[in-house]
């Protein structure tokens, strides 16, 4: 039992769903840090230490949690290292203090898969996976020769995939609760 989440879906109100239904005896969840809520298409994104650290707390509150099960970095760029220095360290202390129990990574666009997995011994690693978008195969990933857990993410191509799918229902704001 497995829950993938974020402060993003719904500005919040997926983790609070979460946090008051799901059976945390049974559910593993895990959810994101660094982007920012935004409209649009530009996407801004924040892994100083104070947003990581502020984020995770607001996390386990609305989840009602003591420790995050799996913290994901939030679809970051391929510079977010360089721009960020303090970032792994933030992670570790996230670790060590009992906040998190691993760290993975969900990415941008399979195309960071060769960029981003050897940055950290991610504990999983997220990306674009489905019927239609087998991007990440043309990387040579193989998920048995990774010590990470995959996840993918947007199986059903946003609902496209399914018998509901509206091409002009592109602005509900709850599309991903």
């Amino acid at each position: 039992h497995f829950v993938d989440t974020s402060p993003t879906y719904g500005d919040g109100r997926s983790e609070t769903l979460i946090g008051k239904y799901a059976d945390k005896r049974v559910v593993k969840i895990a959810t994101k840090v660094g982007m920012i809520p935004h409209k649009g298409k530009i996407i801004p994104h924040d892994f100083s230490r104070n947003n990581i650290l502020d984020s995770v707390d607001k996390s386990l509150k609305r989840l009602n949690l003591d420790q995050i099960h799996l913290l994901q970095l939030h679809s970051p760029l391929r510079d977010y290292l360089e721009k960020y220095s303090d970032l792994i360290e933030t992670l570790e202390i996230l670790i060590k203090s009992g906040r998190v129990e691993e760290v993975g990574i969900s990415l941008r666009s399979p195309d960071f898969v060769q960029f981003q997995l050897n940055d950290f011994e991610w504990r999983s690693v997220q990306f674009n996976c489905s019927l239609l978008d087998q991007r990440v195969r043309k990387y040579g990933f193989k998920a048995s020769e990774s010590n990470s857990l995959v996840i993918a993410r947007t199986v059903l191509n946003f609902g496209f995939l399914t018998s509901g799918f509206q091409l002009n229902d592109t602005k509900n704001p709850l599309h991903h609760l």
